[in-house]
């Protein structure tokens, strides 16, 4: 392990045997995924960003993670594929791999197991193959993000109804964008790009409104609540739409231009 952020480590393992967090690594040289953390069966939580991790994860992380419920590798150089074993890190609320260089399918079948998943992010890697199923119907999943990546195919068709946040742009799905997933109860925030698909059917918007309108507890107190979408419409240069509900809960529509 690199001397530099030994010290580091020591001092956070002294005041949190339960947590690692490490932000923002400098120098040029890049580092593997620390051993040292496997060896501390306790841990709840790691964070690890901006620190120039490099190599593959280990394939094994669910022998000594078992405890965890965030595990955040953002915004590093990561390779590889993403390992089976995270599956088996059954605590797991929050998983944040995002803006790596992973590779490979997204194992669906594998993260299913993740009973009590709120937030996955997959953004900014080179992940392939389709958007799983399995993610689509999480029962506890808040927020998913898989924009930036090179999957291809369909959006599914049956989504669950605990999702606030769903973004898939920046990749290559075909074929029509579900009404099921524009009208889910709880949606604030859809984003996809508009030009590779055939059709998108929208609510009409009172039911947008009806929709939002749960997710405002307390609408003085809220600032501002965004649902945007992509729009394919031959007759304008748009290529996203997005609207916009206000505490007041009116409805504005304006465009975004590529």
């Amino acid at each position: 392990m690199p001397s530099h952020l030994q010290a580091e480590y020591t001092a956070l393992f002294l005041q949190d045997t339960n947590a690692v967090h490490i932000s923002s690594v400098s120098g040029t040289k890049n580092y593997a995924f620390p051993p040292s953390i496997l060896e501390v069966n306790s841990l709840e939580s790691v964070t690890i960003t901006f620190s120039r991790l490099e190599g593959s994860l280990p394939q094994h992380l669910d022998s000594c993670f078992r405890s965890l419920h965030t595990l955040n590798l953002s915004a590093n150089a990561l390779t590889g594929s993403i390992p089976d074993g995270i599956g088996n890190l059954v605590a797991l609320q929050t998983l944040d791999l995002c803006d790596n260089y992973f590779s490979g399918n997204i194992p669906g079948h594998c993260l299913a197991r993740l009973k009590r998943l709120k937030r996955l992010n997959f953004a900014g890697n080179h992940l392939t193959g389709i958007v799983p199923a399995e993610l689509a119907s999480m029962s506890q999943l808040i927020s998913l993000r898989l924009e930036g990546n090179r999957l291809s195919g369909c959006i599914p068709t049956i989504w669950s109804s605990s999702l606030e946040e769903v973004s898939l742009s920046r990749n290559n799905l075909a074929g029509t964008i579900p009404p099921a997933l524009i009208a889910l109860p709880m949606l604030k925030w859809l984003e996809v790009d508009c030009w590779h698909f055939d059709s998108v059917n929208l609510p009409n918007e009172t039911r947008l409104v009806e929709c939002l309108r749960a997710e405002l507890r307390n609408p003085s107190d809220a600032t501002s609540n965004i649902l945007g979408f992509g729009i394919e419409n031959s007759d304008t240069d748009f290529d996203s739409f997005f609207l916009e509900i206000r505490p007041n809960l009116t409805l504005s529509l304006c465009s975004v231009h590529a």
